[in-house]
């Protein structure tokens, strides 16, 4: 404390506002001085308070900032809230003591009439707003060469990096280099939300882990959101600033109250270091989502001395922000583009293989008419349908609906597609041998023909591919076409529809064991229906009746029953009226599922 007017002549004689008063001028003014203290850490005036009284500081250290933004950081014999007096204006910034601060306060009366009776006080006011006026041309000057000569060539040559590793590293060491910070650490935001350390760079301790270095970076993601509230994780500073977007300047972490340091104190503590002051920016893309935290500690003046991070080094280090969170944000789309390109790549792969198995031509037995439909998905499912002769008599046909979608589906499509045609073929070879020629013998054997091929692929998946998981619901049918008969297995599918001359459904093929692939020794119950002259049977995958127009409505089983109510001169004709409905429905969307039809008709004799 100045107790004594003395003493506080002597101090203000120090003051730039007073350096040209008379010692009986300034002994006026002492009289009119009180002695304030502040803690540190303690608010001395907030931006917006009345502009009563201006600050002389005796001894300590403050900070002038606004909203997170630092301004300045002033000490012994600096002056503060003088603009307000000036212009009778509120308070511009928050002013907070960093350390323990000893102030002379002169309220607003004492002030006004020093300003009207002492022309050299209203001179030494104008002196230090000069002052402050170059300092303030000088620092745009700064920035404006920062940003011109630094910052933008560094965005286009950020821009051309296409590997992370290196791009991380550059941002860090431009940063650093721009505020001659000692110490450095960049994160990037994870799909999980968590600050991932991408790269750590401490000068003094020869410390560089992450980015080119090859070296891992021994701590843990840190998590935005509290697991055990919920809420957002702002007790660390970089976990704060990616969650609001806001950078935090702090002069000393050791005397930050706001946010926990612990684990930079540790790490102090451990390898002896001091980190002191700290400056701890968002990285913002285009779209003002922040993908990553940029933080600096101990900036350094040109003689090494750890100092506060100015306004100026903010602003610069926040405008590299800006660009490397584009830099950042565009390598991270072109990642994405290239993953898209694979994906549509196994896309084309995939509908490639599904359109490799399915038959170039129909059987076309005398007096029947067999045809298809298929239309793929934009994301490739596994539906497919085949038909084929068994023997010189005998049309096998299969519709089938693998459960998934992508390259697998369309792989365990054609492994089944495969496996029930060569079942199908073995039992023809084994009953050809058997030279059955009996009419009841015949039909037994259509029973074991129909069995073992659905059965014999069911085993066969289930012990050998259960690992995939995946299973498929299928339709195989065999038909005698000279008398109608027909043979089936129904493994989990949509039930077929047999339909007359009429449209009228005479039947519906319902299920006669599980899906394909599920568990193996299965027993499959072998159905039997007769299809007469003038019947359809029309077979069909759940991409018919579970497709959806814009507003999401299903097309329905019942819409395609109705359809196929209608009798029509061919089976070209019936599936050509269902997939104009269909298109009409859906408005033309890309499906999400496979639609996949498959109709046999016995002509009219």
């Amino acid at each position: 404390m100045l107790s004594t007017i003395a003493e506080r002549v002597d101090f203000l004689k120090h003051s730039l506002l007073f350096s040209d008063t008379s010692p009986e001028i300034l002994e006026e003014i002492a009289s009119k001085l009180d002695d304030v203290e502040f803690q540190a850490d303690e608010i001395i005036f907030k931006s917006g308070d009345p502009g009563d009284c201006l600050y002389f500081i005796k001894d300590g250290e403050v900070k002038l900032y606004n909203d997170d933004r630092n301004i300045a950081h002033l000490g012994a014999y600096d002056i503060i809230g003088e603009m307000a007096l000036l212009d009778s204006s509120p308070q511009m910034a928050t002013v907070t003591s960093i350390e323990k601060t000893s102030l002379l306060r002169l309220d607003r009366a004492s002030f006004d009439k020093l300003i009207h009776e002492r022309i050299e006080v209203a001179q030494g006011i104008i002196h230090i707003l000069s002052n402050r006026l170059r300092l303030q041309d000088q620092e745009l000057d700064e920035t404006r060469n920062s940003l011109e000569k630094v910052i933008l060539p560094l965005g286009i040559a950020l821009s051309t990096e296409k590997n992370l590793d290196r791009l991380v590293e550059r941002i860090l060491l431009e940063a650093k280099k721009l505020c001659n910070a000692d110490a450095g650490t960049m994160y990037l935001i994870t799909p999980e939300k968590q600050l991932k350390f991408s790269i750590m760079i401490t000068d003094s301790l020869n410390i560089a882990l992450g980015g080119t270095t090859g070296e891992e970076i021994p701590f843990a993601p840190i998590p935005l959101i509290d697991e055990k509230t919920g809420q957002l994780n702002n007790h660390n500073v970089s976990t704060y600033v990616a969650n609001t977007g806001r950078s935090i300047n702090i002069p000393d972490i050791y005397h930050a109250k706001d946010f926990d340091f612990s684990g930079t104190m540790a790490f102090d503590q451990r390898t002896g270091y001091r980190s002191t002051s700290s400056l701890t920016v968002p990285l913002d893309n285009h779209l003002g989502e922040v993908i990553g935290v940029l933080q600096l500690f101990n900036a350094q003046d040109l003689t090494k001395k750890i100092i506060p991070f100015s306004a100026y080094q903010q602003l610069v280090v926040e405008s590299l922000a800006s660009q490397a969170a584009v830099s950042l944000n565009t390598q991270e789309l072109l990642r994405r583009q290239e993953i898209l390109v694979k994906i549509e790549r196994d896309v084309q792969v995939a509908r490639q293989i599904q359109v490799d198995f399915l038959p170039d031509v129909l059987p076309q037995p005398k007096g029947w008419e067999i045809v298809s439909y298929f239309q793929p998905a934009r994301q490739v499912a596994g539906d497919f349908y085949d038909a084929f002769m068994i023997d010189e008599r005998r049309v096998g046909f299969v519709i089938a609906d693998v459960c998934d979608k992508g390259v697998g589906a369309a792989l365990f499509m054609a492994l089944t597609r495969s496996l029930i045609r060569a079942f199908s073929w073995i039992n023809k070879l084994s009953l050809s041998d058997n030279q059955v020629t009996s009419p009841v013998s015949q039909m037994l054997d259509c029973i074991e023909l129909g069995l073992d091929p659905v059965g014999l692929t069911n085993e066969y998946i289930a012990l050998t591919h259960s690992k995939m998981s995946m299973f498929v619901t299928l339709f195989f049918g065999m038909l005698d076409p000279e008398i109608g008969q027909l043979t089936y297995v129904n493994a989990g599918h949509n039930p077929p529809v047999l339909l007359d001359s009429t449209g009228k459904v005479k039947a519906r093929l319902t299920l006669t064991g599980p899906a394909v692939g599920l568990m193996p020794n299965i027993t499959y119950t072998i159905g039997q229906s007769t299809i007469e002259p003038g019947d359809t049977l029309f077979l069909f995958t759940d991409g018919v009746p579970e497709s959806h127009n814009p507003e999401s409505k299903l097309f329905t089983e019942k819409r395609m029953l109705d359809l196929l109510s209608k009798p029509t001169p061919s089976c070209a004709v019936l599936l050509t009226n269902i997939v104009n409905e269909l298109d009409d429905f859906t408005s033309n969307i890309n499906p999400f599922d496979d639609v996949t039809m498959l109709a046999l008709r016995r002509k009219l004799e």
